[in-house]
């Protein structure tokens, strides 16, 4: 039988938790780099370079990790799904499992809107780099 009505509905709720798992994973990411690298900032600061500079470096930084990992994930997408769900399906007695693939809505807008949520929270989260000061260098061991 059809059961894509019950999976997008699934789909539908699951979504928002899933955006709000990737960006509270984001944000604890770059809360956990600010902090690792306060001394590093601190002496870019000193340097010279500006607050736009570091926001725009840790935006570029974790956007290329981003889309790395989101190229990855749709490459592997298919065959993952064919023998983990595909197999589920056949233990519950289904003997043929047909995938339907949206490409517009599964490579595109998901991925985008996955990708957006995370550069969102990493750029509100990257503005605490602006409490960082040249005087911060102190703490470098």
């Amino acid at each position: 039988g059809d059961i894509s009505a019950a999976i997008q509905t699934v789909r539908n709720i699951l979504a928002p938790i899933l955006l709000m798992i990737c960006a509270l994973v984001a944000v604890l990411m770059e809360l956990s780099f600010i902090e690792k690298e306060k001394g590093e900032l601190a002496m870019l600061k000193a340097v010279g370079f500006r607050n736009g500079f570091l926001i725009r470096r840790h935006l570029v930084r974790t956007g290329i990790t981003a889309l790395l990992s989101i190229l990855i994930a749709e490459l592997l997408s298919k065959p993952v799904a064919q023998e983990t769900a595909g197999i589920a399906f056949r233990m519950m007695g289904a003997a043929k499992v047909e995938f339907v693939v949206r490409p517009l809505e599964n490579f595109v807008y998901w991925p985008c809107a996955i990708l957006i949520v995370i550069l969102a929270a990493v750029f509100f989260t990257a503005l605490k780099t602006r409490h960082i000061t040249a005087r911060d260098t102190a703490g470098i061991e």
